[in-house]
């Protein structure tokens, strides 16, 4: 089981100066509060059995796919769609004096 440690408004500002978030005394106090309440559910969550058929599914898990020959020459199209074009290339507006 995990040991439950209470996080401190010392800690609670220690964390803010990490996180570059400037914060008060009172509001280190308040956060200390809820850190203490939200603590036990993550024990709780810690301590759950995962059933074996869970844990078989996620390693089985193939992120990978097979490769996919697609049409990328679509310069055609892209011309025939642009309001403005010169000499095959696509005409924008200049943004760099």
């Amino acid at each position: 089981m995990i040991e439950l440690k209470k996080i401190s408004a010392e800690e609670v500002k220690k964390f803010a100066e990490l996180s570059r978030i400037k914060i008060s005394d009172e509001e280190a106090e308040k956060f200390s509060g809820q850190f203490d309440d939200i603590i036990p559910f993550i024990a709780q969550i810690s301590n759950r059995e995962i059933s074996q058929d869970v844990l078989r599914d996620f390693n089985n898990l193939n992120t990978l796919r097979e490769d996919e020959i697609i049409e990328t020459n679509n310069q055609e199209k892209i011309i025939a769609e642009m309001p403005e074009t010169q000499d095959n290339y696509l005409k924008v507006k200049k943004i760099l004096s």
